[in-house]
């Protein structure tokens, strides 16, 4: 689908990365620019896949790498070079960091007018927190995510880094956006998301809630702030079953299969704002009901009440889920077993790059002989696997 799509990242990390990825599980011709030696700091988080980082062959499959040590002029030229034969280029550096190596935005339009520009930034380009340092746990405590997870006693962070995979997914739109627009008005232009702006927007009702009434947001463990009942109860057999009632009419189906007509007919708790008022005595005569049934007999209750509900379960289980199996979800790529790509059209999963592996090939694209290569390599501006 974006086979004449090439993109350029100096990405690093995730929310950069899974951008690209996106792009190149589409189809595009994704060139991941490193820093010799080390590259992508991601290769050293971990070696559970076939001794690679889980982290960078998750988020790098399917890509070339090109190792230029940016601070030094040749390396940067050659940038320019490839930038002239790409439509897209994707960061997420401080612009501290593009500044020193002129790669601002504004720079990159004036020198490249029709290239896409994305930047993913921490905390935006402007404002007090620009020049910080963003990591998702820090933006997930910034926007008060945090103190809506967890238990009453405890906050806790989302044990996935949401803000970058939140972040990464908005700048694969906005760059398809952009894509679209260049191609009616023949303008590149500079579209930018950012970590904070992301999970601000992801914290939207419980902010609306707040600066709108005042009420502020409790934190319920497993269970919601507003729906009830809607949490994991534990049956008979020790199976923890999520039941989740988001109409009263669930609610009514779900004292009908459990014998718990006698709750459904009080009319103080025929309503969420009710409920929510004695979820003690709510969320107790349900894990009561619970409790006294196997999982086979409550799931068919459930199901026969039309009642939302699934397990939970361990990730050490999921690989074995039934729809996870049925759909051929994870795979046997030749590098690892992971999940598949889940976008439709996907192109076949390729293992993601050595660090500079694909170095000779793109310079040889752009016109590089074999002897400016070697002189390239020669000063250490580029690094070869």
């Amino acid at each position: 689908m974006l086979q004449d799509l090439r993109v350029v990242g100096l990405d690093r990390a995730v929310a950069a990365p899974l951008c690209t990825r996106i792009l190149a599980d589409w189809g595009a011709d994704v060139i991941k620019i490193e820093q010799p030696p080390g590259g992508d700091f991601s290769r050293g988080w971990d070696t559970y896949v076939e001794g690679q980082s889980s982290y960078f062959v998750l988020l790098n499959r399917g890509k070339r790498s090109l190792a230029l040590d940016l601070k030094q002029p040749a390396a940067r030229e050659a940038l320019h070079r490839l930038l002239e034969r790409s439509d897209v280029f994707v960061h997420n550096m401080t612009r501290r960091a593009l500044a020193g190596l002129e790669l601002e935005p504004e720079a990159l339009l004036e020198r490249h007018p029709k290239l896409i520009v994305a930047s993913i930034w921490g905390y935006g380009a402007e404002g007090p927190f620009a020049a910080q340092k963003a990591y998702d746990m820090l933006i997930q405590g910034e926007v008060g995510l945090e103190a809506t997870t967890g238990t009453p006693a405890e906050p806790a962070r989302l044990g996935i880094p949401v803000a970058d995979i939140g972040s990464g997914l908005y700048a694969a739109l906005s760059i398809l956006a952009a894509v679209h627009a260049r191609s009616v008005d023949g303008r590149g232009r500079a579209v930018e998301v950012s970590l904070f702006e992301t999970m601000l927007e992801w914290m939207a009702q419980p902010l609306a809630q707040w600066v709108n009434s005042g009420v502020p947001f409790t934190r319920n463990g497993l269970g919601h702030h507003l729906l009830i009942p809607y949490s994991a109860f534990e049956t008979r057999d020790g199976v923890l079953v999520n039941i989740t009632c988001q109409q009263d009419s669930e609610w009514r189906n779900l004292c009908r299969v459990l014998g718990l007509e006698g709750l459904a007919g009080r009319g103080e708790l025929a309503t969420f704002a009710g409920r929510r008022g004695r979820r003690p005595e709510v969320e107790a005569a349900v894990a009561a009901a619970v409790g006294g049934l196997d999982v086979d007999r409550l799931e068919a209750l459930l199901d026969d009440g039309a009642i939302a509900h699934g397990r939970l379960r361990a990730v050490e289980d999921v690989a074995d889920h039934p729809q996870v199996v049925a759909r051929g979800l994870i795979q046997d790529t030749g590098f690892g077993r992971l999940v598949g790509p889940v976008v439709s059209a996907a192109v076949p999963q390729r293992p993601p790059p050595g660090i500079g592996e694909h170095g000779f090939e793109i310079l040889a694209g752009l016109g590089y002989s074999q002897a400016e290569v070697a002189a390239l390599v020669d000063s250490g501006a580029l690094v070869i696997s």
